[in-house]
């Protein structure tokens, strides 16, 4: 392990703000959430002083750590007491797929008869355009699911000239992205790349992993030269590509091969990497121990991926963003499941389980009338503002986690907790914010050093690293 990894990030100055500060050699690195910088080591605790005093600092990068600090704390409450107002609609077409993936958290099959009514989609959608228009926002409709979207191409078709329709009268542009495995006819690629704005494709890398992970559910054989297909029609009509990556513990040492193989053959903008979600198919699960396994070959992917101009990224930790668990009822989402029933958690999309974990958010009734269930909407915010893990309150991540989510849910008790992806978010943030100081430290030249410091949001350079 990189002995800065484990060095030490403890909360300084005074009245609780959530700023943070980690000594090297030359400089100590000083941060609160989406500020960051670096101090020179002779002036480091003098500046942690100022941090701490009660009177405005002089110095405006202890002046804006505090303000940044003050801000995170605010923005942490308004997740849990804003009014729910989703701007974006998910959906959940079915809960059938043509392949069998080793790891699938919904246990989609190729038979299941599940289906989302157009008429719950109309509704709900009448929701959430009168919040973007209410807003300036573009409406954002998701395909995904607990099953393989565009095995309902006539549903999504109607769905899609509805909302484009929808969307019209009211103004508000439409915003349309597809979650698919991309095992598909030629057509039906060619009407993926007509339909959608964004593509988001699974594979999980070169043709050996893709077979052992990602079959197809009829014969058992490999999907790839499926998938190298779906992606080189999309690029011919010059439609946006991303690649979703799942991780194995067979695979987590292969990721720069991975990322070389989707680099070379699927040309996405970006590869967003998940260690495999438990439940469902997937019953391993990861120890902290494993951390080193995944963080080292990640780094060395990351890397990889830069090299063609792709960005190699991982979600559940995002240091530009204020955010907690994945929840939809955080996130601003109706995400409609089979059964015409919102649900709050990605990975419910069977009606059963949705109102057996008591996390239906709304239901569409006989007439068609979607209502949202704003009582149980602030229940589950509520239950979820005080769930703290073990070490949550005093670490400097807390702010840009999802709390082991979707492994752990914070709703259950006594609580499952996924240690190893609470740590692996942990680190990752570390290794993002030591890697900027670093660049910060040798940017600033002589002239800066000597004066002490210098400090960035993590917003304006999060993204070049």
């Amino acid at each position: 392990m990189n002995p800065d990894w484990e060095l030490p990030f403890p909360q300084v100055g005074s009245g609780g703000l959530p700023i943070f500060r980690q000594d090297h050699a030359q400089y100590a690195l000083f941060y609160a959430p989406g500020y960051v910088g670096v101090v020179a080591k002779e002036h480091s605790d003098e500046f942690e002083n100022q941090i701490g005093a009660s009177s405005q600092p002089a110095n405006p990068g202890a002046a804006n750590l505090r303000n940044y600090a003050a801000q995170a704390l605010q923005t942490w409450q308004s997740l849990y007491s804003r009014p729910f107002t989703p701007l974006c609609l998910t959906l959940y077409l079915n809960n059938r797929c043509n392949l069998a993936c080793t790891y699938c958290y919904s246990s989609a099959v190729p038979s299941s008869s599940e289906t989302l009514g157009l008429d719950a989609i109309r509704s709900a959608a009448e929701i959430v355009l009168a919040n973007c228009q209410e807003r300036s926002q573009p409406f954002t409709v998701v395909f995904h699911g607990g099953g393989e979207p565009s095995l309902e191409q006539s549903l999504a078709d109607a769905a899609l000239s509805m909302l484009a329709q929808m969307g019209k009268e009211r103004g508000v542009p439409l915003f349309r992205y597809i979650a698919t495995n991309g095992v598909m006819s030629a057509q039906r690629a060619m009407w993926l790349a007509a339909n959608f704005d964004l593509i988001g494709l699974s594979c999980d890398g070169p043709e050996d992993i893709q077979t052992s992970q990602r079959s197809l559910a009829a014969h058992g054989k490999n999907s790839t030269a499926a998938v190298e297909r779906t992606a080189m029609i999309v690029h011919e009509a010059g439609t946006p590509l991303n690649v979703r990556v799942t991780l194995t513990a067979a695979t987590l040492a292969r990721q720069p091969e991975i990322a070389e193989y989707i680099c070379q053959k699927l040309k996405p903008l970006e590869i967003h990497v998940e260690v495999a979600y438990q439940g469902g198919r997937m019953q391993d699960s990861f120890a902290p121990d494993q951390i080193e396994k995944f963080i080292v070959p990640f780094l060395e992917a990351r890397e990889a991926a830069r090299r063609y101009g792709v960005t190699w990224v991982s979600s559940g930790s995002r240091p530009a963003e204020i955010h907690g668990p994945y929840c939809n009822v955080l996130r601003d989402v109706i995400n409609l499941a089979p059964g015409n029933l919102a649900t709050a958690c990605l990975k419910l999309s069977r009606a059963g389980q949705i109102r057996q974990a008591g996390l239906s958010i709304g239901e569409s009734d006989p007439s068609g009338q979607f209502n949202l269930d704003l009582t149980q909407i602030e229940k589950i915010r509520q239950s979820l503002l005080n769930k703290l893990l073990p070490g949550c309150a005093a670490c400097f991540n807390r702010f840009h986690c999802v709390r082991s989510c979707p492994d752990t849910c914070l709703l259950d008790e006594p609580l499952n907790v996924s240690d190893f992806r609470c740590a692996e978010q942990r680190l990752m943030t570390m290794i993002t914010l030591q890697e900027i100081a670093r660049r910060l430290w040798s940017s600033t030249g002589a002239a800066g050093r000597a004066q002490g410091s210098a400090f960035l949001p993590v917003s304006k350079i999060i993204h070049y690293l």
